[in-house]
């Protein structure tokens, strides 16, 4: 397990030796993307992009108690994605 906590295993390291050119992550609809953010700024220097997916969870869980809540804040959360892919 001591392997494991060299630099070298860790998620950047591993992303860039496997070649990866892009990580596509599930993400809520109101999440703030901040991890995203952060990520697109280091991009040139990791050498791959990250980008956020739709997650439907709680969109399709109709049941839940705070469904109506959740709508509410996914309704006032909407703003236009600016990003250059």
């Amino acid at each position: 397990m001591q392997c494991f906590r060299k630099k070298e295993f860790q998620p950047r390291q591993l992303i860039q030796k496997m070649n990866v050119h892009l990580v596509a992550t599930t993400d809520d609809p109101i999440s703030n993307l901040d991890y995203h953010k952060l990520l697109k700024n280091e991009e040139d220097k990791n050498g791959f992009k990250v980008l956020p997916t739709f997650r439907p969870d709680k969109v399709m869980d109709i049941m839940n108690t705070d469904f109506l809540t959740y709508m509410e804040q996914l309704g006032g959360s909407f703003r236009p994605c600016h990003w250059k892919l």
